[in-house]
């Protein structure tokens, strides 16, 4: 499977909901996220521990950090020329 095109399926659906839903065989429940397409779309996004559905899963969720190149304009200098 081709996981890329797997997860990227998702961009511009936007979240619209979240619940904890109970694990049938009692193992830990699932986070799962109600997200929306700009066309109405609606898809259940469930976070599971593996492929097989073995209890639920983790997201590790994190401010996006960019790093800025700061460049620094000398006089004369030339990237082509540079050591």
């Amino acid at each position: 499977m081709d996981m890329i095109a797997y997860y990227r399926q998702l961009v511009g659906f936007k979240i619209t909901g979240f619940r904890m839903e109970a694990d049938e065989f009692g193992a830990d429940p699932f986070p799962t996220f109600t997200v929306q397409a700009l066309d109405g779309e609606t898809l259940d996004v469930t976070l599971s521990r593996d492929p097989e559905g073995n209890g639920g899963g983790f997201a590790f969720i994190a401010p996006r950090h960019i790093e800025r190149l700061t460049i620094a304009i000398v006089a004369g200098f030339s990237p082509r020329h540079a050591p």
